[in-house]
């Protein structure tokens, strides 16, 4: 059996490690932080990353529990900028 060490218990590594294993991968990962942290930042996923993870069968899953962005807002010495997203 083939075997992989993933270096990063993120976003990007767990879906790795998701899809190694329905590969019959097996799959051993390794993260700086031990078990879950709930303290990390928000998390954009752009298009090509949430058809990955709809292949993986997360798709509806991230659906339900993000949401769409309609605007960006960048804050600065120079003031307010404000970014309609379509």
């Amino acid at each position: 059996m083939k075997r992989l060490l993933i270096v990063g218990a993120g976003i990007a590594g767990t879906s790795l490690a998701h899809a190694l294993m329905r590969e019959c991968i097996e799959v051993e990962i390794v993260d700086q932080i031990e078990g879950r942290d709930p303290r990390g930042a928000g998390i954009v996923l752009h298009p090509n990353g949430m058809r990955v993870l709809a292949e993986l069968g997360f798709g509806d899953a991230v659906v339900d529990a993000g949401t769409i962005l309609t605007t960006i807002v960048n804050h600065s010495a120079a003031g307010v900028l404000r970014i309609p997203l379509r």
